[in-house]
């Protein structure tokens, strides 16, 4: 609602994709006939990271938490092979635009400094977490009632940011989505929703790690 111009429309179908192998894999996990269920879920996963590639470490925990669960090699088989055939017509396209099945992209963007780099750091950790969580917004008594902003870090308007940290406007997860609160007490009677819950807590942790580790910040 406040601004759907440029990458946000990857991130929201990135986002979708996840829910619905998340619905797909739930639903797997409750049901006699698990292999359609398992095919849609991965198959999910593997458009999530047509949107956004880091989204694949959801894809990589889910497969690594059905192989623990001692999941059947035929539904570990119907889970990962239309993942598979999903990444592989990524690396194809990747390869035909431009000339490495692993590149999205990212290298060739017209940008300010450091901006086509990653640049994973111990230092960008704190900083992150503040953006990505609890960076509050700005409330305001015309629809939408709150907007993103440029909220200074922990109050401070004279906070040192590490070298070539970039950040726009941005409200933190905590405040657009607090029910997130609720995923530190997972379902602990039926097995299914316990193993999903656990999953989706795997996921969340590992994507918004790699997010703050980056010198990258946004909404």
């Amino acid at each position: 609602l406040n601004r759907a111009a440029v990458y946000e429309i990857a991130i929201g179908g990135g986002y979708f994709c996840i829910s619905a192998a998340m619905f797909f894999l739930t639903h797997g996990l409750r049901a006699r006939q698990v292999e359609p269920w398992y095919a849609a879920a991965g198959l999910m996963f593997g458009f999530a990271i047509a949107c956004r590639p880091h989204l694949g470490l959801a894809g990589a925990i889910a497969f690594a938490v059905l192989t623990v669960f001692r999941t059947r090699r035929r539904e570990l088989l119907c889970f990962a092979a239309p993942l598979a055939l999903a990444g592989a017509a990524i690396c194809v396209y990747n390869f035909a635009r431009f000339g490495n099945p692993f590149e999205f992209g990212f290298q060739y963007q017209l940008a300010g400094p450091g901006q086509n780099q990653i640049g994973l750091s111990l230092r960008n950790l704190p900083i992150g977490l503040y953006f990505m969580l609890g960076c509050p917004p700005h409330f305001s008594p015309v629809f939408p009632w709150f907007r993103m902003m440029f909220s200074p870090p922990f109050g401070s308007q004279a906070y040192a940011f590490p070298p070539e940290f970039f950040i726009e406007p941005t409200v933190g997860a905590l405040w657009g989505a607090p029910f997130l609160l609720f995923a530190l007490f997972p379902p602990r009677r039926i097995a299914a929703e316990a193993r999903a819950a656990l999953l989706a807590a795997f996921s969340s942790a590992a994507v918004l790690l790699f997010l703050c580790f980056t010198h990258l910040q946004s909404h």
